[in-house]
Formats: structure tokens, sequence, C-alpha cells
């Protein structure tokens, strides 16, 4: 669960490089930057949600 933890913590400065150069290029630059933002929220309540159910066999 830690490890899962951490690797949560890393990813999103990891995807901040890919997000920024995708952002990059957009022109509606603001609406995939919130849009993508989202996404990174939804993803940290599925890895809470599988942390607080004590999903072992997931991990």
């Amino acid at each position: 669960m830690v490890s899962l933890v951490s690797v949560a913590t890393v990813l999103p400065g990891v995807l901040g490089i890919i997000t920024g150069r995708l952002a990059d290029t957009q022109s509606n630059k603001r609406g995939w930057l919130v849009g993508l933002k989202f996404i990174q929220a939804m993803l940290y309540m599925v890895l809470a949600q599988l942390i607080t159910s004590k999903q072992v066999g997931l991990l």
C-alpha cells in the first residue's frame, strides 16, 4: 500500500510533462488542463477507494 501511494505521489509530476506538452499544442488550453485535472482527481478517488477497501489482490 505504501508503494502504491508513493507511485501516486510521483506520477502526477511525471505526467505533468506530458500533459503540459499536450496542452501547448491545443487551441483551448484552459479546457484541456481543467479536464485533465478532473481526470487526475477521479483517479485519486479510485486510489483512495482501493486503499480503504483493502483490495490487496489488486496490488
